[in-house]
């Protein structure tokens, strides 16, 4: 059977169309250490929980929440006979000048996400627009280190 792929170019744009300033942040904002979940969240299935977290340079695990890093990826098995697969997040890009964390973990549930205002409020001053943008690749197989990071250089934005 071949491999197959594809991945997911995801862009926003947020207008502030009041005559107020706008805050956005995080449950980390406003107290609640490493909840920093903002914007394009990928919750995992059942069966990815304790899946493997890997980060570019070696890094991995639990203690990529709250970091800023290229890219992170994730890899899990399947419920029954399917196998597993890999996914490879790019944080992309923000318009903001608060830099982009993940917030991502393995346990309770698989969770991931590039989190715009994880530990830090994004303010939009009336006619400002936040943009983001982020690109997801999904792989049907558990991928290698090495696999992991051709296809973060290769996809990249």
């Amino acid at each position: 059977m071949q491999e197959q792929s594809w991945q997911l170019d995801f862009a926003t744009e947020l207008t502030n169309v009041s005559d107020r300033t706008l805050d956005f942040g995080s449950p980390t904002t406003h107290g609640r250490p490493n909840a920093g979940y903002t914007g394009f969240f990928w919750r995992g299935p059942r069966s990815w929980t304790g899946c493997d977290i890997l980060g570019p340079d070696g890094a991995g695990g639990e203690a990529m929440m709250g970091t800023s890093a290229p890219w992170i990826a994730l890899a899990g098995q399947h419920d029954g006979l399917d196998g597993g697969a890999t996914i490879v997040a790019l944080a992309g890009t923000s318009s903001s000048s608060v830099p982009l964390k993940w917030f991502v973990r393995s346990e309770p549930f698989a969770a991931l996400a590039p989190s715009p205002a994880f530990d830090e409020e994004i303010t939009l001053t009336p006619g400002e627009s936040l943009r983001l943008q982020h690109r997801y690749v999904f792989v049907d197989r558990i991928c290698e280190r090495g696999d992991i990071e051709r296809i973060a250089k290769g996809a990249s934005l």
